[in-house]
C-alpha cells in the first residue's frame, strides 16, 4: 500500500481541523477589510446590521467628500512626494555606506562597524532630537521627512552584509581597467544588489507612507505638508473629518445625507491603503531573500 492508501480516518480528519482553522484565520484577517470597504460604500440610513458583508446600498458620497476635498488631495500629494523623494535618497546614502563599511582595507573598519552597530541600539532620545530638527531648520518643512531618514543604519548592514557575498574580482576588474571605486559601485554594485535594495526600498516606502508621528511633532501646523496617515490620525483620535461643512450643506439644501462620521473616516482610511496595497506585491518576491540577510553578522 502507497501512502495515500494508508491514510486513515484520523488524517483525514485532522486536515479537516486544519482547513476549518485556516479558513478562521483567513476570515478573522480579512473581514475587517471587507467590512470598512462595504461600509465604506453603504447607505447608512439602510445599515440594519452591525455585520456588513455586503454593502446596504450603494452610495459613494463619502468618496466624493473625500476626494472633493482640498485638503485631502494636498495631503495625497505629499504622502506620495515623500514616499518617493525619502527612500530613494535613503537608498542612495545608506547603500554607499553599506558600500564603505563592506570594504576589508577600510581604515578602523571594524571600530566603525561597531560604531554604528552601537548607534542603531541607542539613541539620544525625543527631546534632543527635536531640538536637533529644530536647530537644524527643518521644521515646518517638506524636508524633515527625507533628511533624518537618509543614513538608516540597519539598512546599512543589511546591504553590507549582501556586498560581502559579492565576488570582489567584478569589483578589482573595473580598477584594472581603469575605473575608480564610484565606477565600480554604480556599475558593478549596484546592479547586483537589486533584491536588497528593492527589498529595503519597500520597507521604505511602507514606513514613510504609514508615519503620522513626524507629522504631527514637526509639521502639525503646517497644514500644507500634513499626510494621508496623519489626517486619517487626526479624524480618528479628534473625532473629526472633512465633512462636517459638506454636511451641514447638505441638510441646508434639503437634500438627504446618507454618509456619517463613521463611513467618512472608512472612506479615508481605504484610500489611504489602497495605494500601499498596489505597490507591496510589485517588490513581494525580494521581501523574504531581504529578510534571510538579516542573519548575515556584522
Amino acid at each position: 500500500m502507497n501512502a495515500i492508501e494508508r491514510r486513515g480516518i484520523a488524517d483525514y480528519f485532522f486536515d479537516a481541523l486544519l482547513y476549518l482553522f485556516m479558513a478562521c484565520v483567513f476570515i478573522i484577517m480579512v473581514y475587517p477589510f471587507i467590512y470598512i470597504f462595504v461600509y465604506s460604500v453603504s447607505d447608512i440610513s439602510k445599515i440594519k446590521f452591525p455585520l456588513l458583508i455586503w454593502p446596504a446600498g450603494v452610495n459613494f458620497d463619502s468618496y466624493r467628500v473625500i476626494l472633493g476635498n482640498r485638503n485631502t488631495l494636498n495631503a495625497a500629494f505629499i504622502s506620495l512626494a515623500r514616499c518617493v523623494a525619502g527612500p530613494l535618497s535613503m537608498l542612495l546614502v545608506s547603500s554607499m555606506g553599506g558600500y564603505a563599511i563592506s570594504r576589508k582595507d577600510l581604515m578602523f573598519g571594524k571600530a566603525i562597524r561597531m560604531y554604528l552597530l552601537f548607534s542603531m541600539y541607542v539613541s539620544a532620545g525625543l527631546i534632543p532630537g527635536y531640538l536637533l530638527i529644530r536647530n537644524l531648520g527643518l521644521m515646518n518643512t517638506f524636508m524633515v521627512y527625507v533628511i533624518p531618514g537618509m543614513a538608516n543604519i540597519f539598512n546599512m548592514i543589511l546591504i553590507k552584509a549582501y556586498i560581502t557575498n559579492i565576488p570582489g574580482e567584478l569589483e578589482e576588474s573595473v580598477l584594472i581597467d581603469g575605473g575608480t571605486e564610484i565606477t565600480a559601485y554604480f556599475r558593478v554594485i549596484l546592479p547586483l544588489t537589486l533584491p536588497i535594495n528593492a527589498f529595503v526600498v519597500l520597507m521604505a516606502i511602507i514606513g514613510q507612507w504609514n508615519s503620522y508621528f513626524d507629522v504631527s511633532l514637526y509639521n502639525g501646523n503646517t497644514r500644507e505638508l500634513h499626510t494621508l496617515s496623519y489626517s486619517l490620525y487626526v479624524n480618528l483620535t479628534a473625532a473629526q473629518n472633512l465633512s462636517l461643512e459638506r454636511i451641514r450643506q447638505l441638510l441646508e439644501e434639503g437634500q438627504a445625507v446618507r454618509i456619517n462620521n463613521q463611513s467618512l473616516n472608512m472612506a479615508l482610511t481605504v484610500v489611504t491603503m489602497v495605494p500601499i496595497m498596489c505597490v507591496y506585491p510589485l517588490l513581494q518576491k525580494y521581501f523574504v531573500s531581504g529578510l534571510m540577510i538579516g542573519a548575515v553578522k556584522m
